[in-house]
C-alpha cells in the first residue's frame, strides 16, 4: 500500500509540473474533460489586439494599437456637418533607421484613405475637443508624449509611446489605406488596413 502511495505521489508530481497535463487535468477536475471549454487568454488577448497592425517604411516603423470613433458632445467641438465623426488611430512610431529623424514629418503626412478613394489627414488632437470634453484623460505624462510627436528629434533606433490621432470622416466611412512618407528618403508609402 506504501508503494502505491509513492506512485500516486510520484503520478501528481509528474502531471502538476509539465505545463499541459497540468492543464488537462485541472479542465479534467472542473469541467469534466480534457479539452479546454470557453475563452482562453490567447482569445482575449487576440480580441483586445484586433487593431493591431504594424507598418514599415525603409526609415520608420508605424504601429496601429487600436481604432475607435469619436463624436464630440460639447457645442464647441461639435462638426457643422452633422453626418461627420472622428476615426481615432492610437499609433506609436519608432524610429528604425541609423540616424536621427524628425517625428512631425510622420505628423505631416499621416493620412488614411476610405474605400472611395478620399483622404482624411489627422487633426492637432488638442484641437479636436477630446482632452477638453475629458480632461481626466490629458495628463502631464499624455502632453509630453504628444510634444515629442512635435519635436525635431527622434534619436536612432527608438520608439515613441502611443498617441491617439483623429481624423475626421463621413460616418460610416470604411477606411481601407494608411498613407505616410519616410521621413529620410520623402519616399511616400500606402498600406492596406487588415480587414
Amino acid at each position: 500500500m506504501k508503494k502505491l502511495g509513492y506512485v500516486l505521489l510520484f503520478g501528481l508530481l509528474v502531471v502538476f509540473s509539465v505545463p499541459s497535463l497540468r492543464q488537462k487535468a485541472l479542465n479534467l477536475i472542473f469541467t469534466g474533460s480534457i479539452t479546454q471549454k470557453g475563452v482562453t487568454i490567447d482569445d482575449i488577448k487576440s480580441a483586445q489586439n484586433k487593431n493591431y497592425q504594424t507598418f514599415s517604411s525603409k526609415n520608420l516603423k508605424v504601429t496601429i494599437h487600436a481604432i475607435s470613433s469619436y463624436s464630440p458632445s460639447a457645442d464647441a467641438f461639435k462638426f457643422k456637418e452633422g453626418d461627420k465623426e472622428f476615426y481615432v488611430y492610437e499609433t506609436s512610431i519608432e524610429n528604425i533607421s541609423n540616424q536621427e529623424i524628425d517625428p512631425s514629418w510622420f505628423m505631416a503626412t499621416y493620412f488614411i484613405e476610405d474605400a472611395k478613394g478620399n483622404f482624411y489627414h489627422n487633426y492637432l488632437d488638442q484641437m479636436t475637443g477630446y482632452y477638453q470634453e475629458n480632461p481626466d484623460k490629458y495628463t502631464g505624462e499624455i502632453k509630453s508624449l504628444i510634444d515629442k510627436y512635435y519635436g525635431k528629434t527622434m534619436p536612432a533606433k527608438t520608439a515613441f509611446a502611443s498617441k491617439l490621432f483623429f481624423f475626421p470622416v463621413p460616418i460610416g466611412a470604411r477606411i481601407t489605406k494608411v498613407h505616410f512618407d519616410d521621413p529620410v528618403t520623402h519616399e511616400r508609402n500606402e498600406f492596406a488596413l487588415r480587414k
